[in-house]
């Protein structure tokens, strides 16, 4: 059968056509190690706007990415490492969005991102490390969300500008070991991290100013190494750390100001290697789900700003705070929760008779180390003797006092009447104060509670009492 000329013709231009029609490709992504392969990018895969796997640009001699301008999309990982002709990313202005990693690193002629200004998210982790000469990161400004972590280290940079418009970070903020890093403050956006927020090893960090919207972080907190950081400014309105708390290392701020909201810590609670005198701006913190720590901060004179923590479940460490003089601050955790004790190696320490440490003492089973410090807190045995000394006023009415059963399946009797002016509270092992109504006599009723540890107080006059309570 003879084709017509006209449809033969058609028939070539739609070949020729659709080869460059803007197509899904490279599955199993590509690596250019060249700037050949890259200049002939468009002539190998023409049409090829949407790339499904990774694109891996490491060891290339290439000292541009022109030839990569077609590329929209990235489905997968885009690497550039160890390409030092390098010195910004023009070329890849077409890209919009990574479906995983953003990775950069150890590309030491690399001074601008430029050419990722197109860029709106990466749904993995964006990394940039090891560019030693790194100054800026222009070209981010349109990234809005990052799917898992954000990773800066190993730069040149003095502020993050180029983040200022990052609102989430699925995962982890590090940024860590950046020389000249002297401002935080395009991080205004930033409401959240799911993960881990570090800041370490930033010597010339002088503010965190930019993290005012900062609510929560849902894993570890940490500012360690910031010899340049003047105070905690600017964390006004985070309120809870899912992980560890962590400030060592920073040694200009005298308070924790800045830390006013902070209600609640998930994990460990650790404060030392700083010139703190007092954890001024810890005023609501009200429960640590781990680990107390405060140690080798050798201004420290003042904890009364713990006043309102009532709940840990872990170990108290108070080690090598020369300035400090008293545990007061650390009465109101309830000594259900801690699980052991160190308080030692302060010199001046010698009020320890708070009512959480005397409540922990009074259980024989419990595990401590005392020493080291002043008199009246230089070993067990002279903070026990000073906890009976501390039920003055009331020691008459309170020092012989107990109760049994202990443990009991209900009925709780005292072995003589209260004082008149005494008041009672019962906790559980969480710090929840429940409903506790005794006698006159002196006997109350718990056999409506679940079987568990329970801890007993008493008040009278300036006098208290503590004692553990076993339901069966």
């Amino acid at each position: 059968m003879k084709i017509h000329p006209i449809y033969l013709a058609f028939a070539v231009c739609l070949s020729i056509c659709h080869k460059n029609v803007a197509q899904d490709c490279l599955p199993d992504g590509i690596t250019l190690n060249s700037q050949a392969a890259i200049n002939a990018f468009a002539a190998n895969y023409p049409g090829c706007t949407h790339v499904l796997g990774d694109v891996k640009i490491v060891n290339s001699s290439a000292s541009n990415l022109a030839g990569l301008a077609q590329i929209k999309t990235i489905g997968g990982d885009l690497d550039i490492f160890y390409s030092d002709n390098l010195v910004s990313l023009a070329g890849l202005d077409s890209l919009t969005s990574i479906g995983t990693n953003l990775q950069i690193g150890g590309n030491n002629g690399l001074t601008s991102l430029n050419g990722l200004n197109n860029l709106t998210s990466v749904g993995g982790t964006l990394q940039v490390s090891g560019n030693f000469a790194l100054e800026d990161l222009d070209g981010m400004e349109g990234v809005t969300t990052i799917g898992q972590s954000l990773s800066i280290s190993g730069t040149l940079l003095t502020s993050v500008d180029g983040l200022s418009s990052v609102t989430s970070i699925g995962k982890d903020f590090q940024i860590y070991s950046n020389e000249y890093l002297a401002s935080i403050s395009a991080l205004a956006s930033l409401e959240t991290t799911v993960g881990n927020f570090i800041l370490n090893t930033n010597p010339a960090l002088s503010s965190l100013n930019g993290l005012e919207n900062l609510v929560s972080v849902g894993g570890n907190f940490e500012l360690s190494s910031l010899g340049s950081l003047t105070s905690f400014a600017g964390l006004e309105n985070l309120s809870s750390v899912g992980g560890n708390f962590k400030i060592a290392g920073v040694p200009l701020p005298t308070s924790l100001a800045g830390f006013n909201d902070l209600s609640s810590v998930g994990q460990e609670f650790s404060v030392g290697g700083a010139n703190l005198t007092s954890l001024d701006g810890l005023e609501r913190l009200k429960t640590i789900g781990k680990h107390f720590y405060v140690s080798n901060n050798p201004n420290l004179n003042d904890l009364t700003a713990l006043d309102s923590l009532v709940s840990i479940k872990g170990t108290i460490r108070v080690l090598s705070n020369d300035a400090l003089t008293s545990l007061k601050g650390l009465d109101n955790i309830d000594p259900l929760g801690i699980l052991d004790l160190y308080v030692t190696s302060s010199p001046n320490l010698s009020v320890c008779d708070v009512a959480s440490i005397c409540g922990y003492l009074a259980d024989p089973t419990n595990s401590a180390s005392i020493s080291g410090n002043a008199t009246g807190c230089n070993s067990i045995a002279q903070v026990k003797n000073e906890c009976l000394t501390a039920v003055q006023p009331g020691r008459r009415a309170l020092q012989s006092m107990s109760i049994f059963p202990n443990p009991t399946t209900g009925i709780v009797q005292f072995n003589e009447p209260l004082p008149k002016d005494a008041e009672c509270s019962l906790t559980d092992f969480y710090g929840k104060t429940l409903k506790l109504e005794a006698t006159p006599e002196g006997n109350f009723d718990i056999s409506g509670l679940l079987a568990g540890v329970y801890c007993l107080r008493v008040w009278a006059g300036n006098g208290h009492w503590i004692q553990k309570i076993v339901k069966q």
